[in-house]
C-alpha cells in the first residue's frame, strides 16, 4: 500500500513533469520571456542552493555527494572556458547578462549534471523525463537569449555526460567521504587554474574557495568516518536537520556578505569567505545531529 509520503512525492514528481513540458514548449516555441525564466532556473547558484538543501534537510549522504558532483562539473567548465577563450555572440544579441568565456555553457552543462546525479540516484522514470525536458530547455533558452552560440550549449552537455559517468564509476566503489574528497581534489587545481588566470571572474574564483573547504572537510571528517558515515546515510533528526541548515545559510550569507560589502574585495578574500561557507557546510550536518541526539563522539 502507497504511503502519504510516497503519494506526495510522485504528486511532486508529476507536477515537475508538467512544469518542464510547459518550459520546453515555451522555450522552444521561442517565447524571450519563458526562456528568460529557464535561463534563471539554470544558473549555478540555484542549483548549489537546491544542493545545500538537499544536504542539510534531505538524505544528506546522497546531498553531499551531488554538490560534489556538480563542484566537480562546475570547476572543469570553468577550466576549459578560461583555457580555451572562445567568445560568446557579439553584445548587441544578449538579452540577459553574462560573464566569462562561451565555451561550455555552464548553464547547459550545471542542468545536465544535476538530472543525471538524480536520474541515477531515484531510478525514476517521471524525474528522468523531467531532467531531459528542462536540460533542453535550459540549453535552448540560453541560444534564444543570445548568450551561447549552438556549440556552446551541446559542448556543456557532453562535458557534463562525460564527467557523470566518470563520477558514477567511482560512486559505487567509494564511501561518502572519500568520493567527496577525491572529487574535491580533483577540482581544486581546476578552479585555482582558472581563477588564477583570471580572477576577476567570479564564478571561478567562488568554486575556487568552495573546493578548498569540501577538501578540508573531507579531510578532516575521514579518521572519523566510523561515526560521521552512519549519521549522514540514517539521521532523521529534524531539529539537526533545520540547525544545519540555519548554520550552512549564515555561512553562506557571510561569504556573500564579504563579497558585496567590501569595496572591490581581493580574490583571496572571496576564496576565504567560500571555503569557510563550504567547510562549515559539510561539517556541521553530523556535528548538530551527533550532539543533539546527546551522543558525542
Amino acid at each position: 500500500m502507497e504511503t502519504p509520503g510516497k503519494r506526495r512525492l510522485r504528486m511532486l514528481a508529476l507536477l515537475l513533469l508538467l512544469g518542464a513540458m510547459g518550459e520546453a514548449a515555451g522555450c522552444l516555441a521561442g517565447s524571450v520571456a519563458v526562456c528568460k525564466v529557464s535561463s534563471l532556473l539554470g544558473e549555478e547558484a540555484l542549483y548549489m542552493l537546491v544542493g545545500l538543501l538537499i544536504y542539510t534537510l534531505g538524505p544528506s549522504g546522497f546531498g553531499l555527494r551531488l554538490v560534489a558532483s556538480l563542484v566537480s562539473v562546475s570547476s572543469i567548465v570553468v577550466a576549459l572556458k578560461v583555457g580555451l577563450g572562445m567568445p560568446r555572440p557579439p553584445r548587441e544579441h544578449w538579452l540577459v547578462e553574462a560573464s566569462g568565456p562561451g565555451f561550455p555553457s555552464g548553464h547547459a552543462a550545471l542542468s545536465t549534471a544535476f538530472w543525471l546525479v538524480i536520474a541515477f540516484y531515484t531510478r525514476s522514470p517521471v524525474l528522468t523525463a523531467v531532467g531531459v525536458l528542462h536540460v533542453a530547455a535550459v540549453s535552448y533558452s540560453r541560444v534564444v537569449l543570445g548568450v551561447h552560440y549552438p556549440v556552446d550549449v551541446v559542448g556543456g552537455i557532453l562535458v557534463a555526460v562525460a564527467l557523470c559517468v566518470l563520477c558514477m564509476l567511482f560512486w559505487r566503489r567509494l564511501d561518502t567521504l572519500e568520493y567527496v574528497s577525491l572529487a574535491a581534489a580533483a577540482s581544486t587545481p581546476l578552479a585555482g587554474y582558472a581563477a588564477a588566470t583570471s580572477p576577476t571572474y567570479m564564478s571561478a574564483v567562488k568554486l575556487l574557495g568552495i573546493d578548498v573547504g569540501l577538501l578540508a572537510a573531507g579531510l578532516l571528517l575521514l579518521p572519523a568516518k566510523n561515526w560521521v558515515l552512519p549519521v549522514l546515510e540514517n539521521d532523521k533528526k529534524t531539529r539537526a536537520r533545520l540547525a544545519a541548515a540555519i548554520y550552512s545559510f549564515a555561512w553562506l550569507a557571510l561569504a556573500s556578505m564579504a563579497e558585496k560589502v567590501v569595496a572591490e574585495p581581493s580574490p583571496a578574500l572571496i576564496v576565504a569567505g567560500y571555503a569557510l561557507f563550504a567547510f562549515n557546510t559539510v561539517v556541521s550536518r553530523p556535528l548538530w545531529s551527533r550532539y543533539l541526539g546527546g551522543k558525542p563522539p
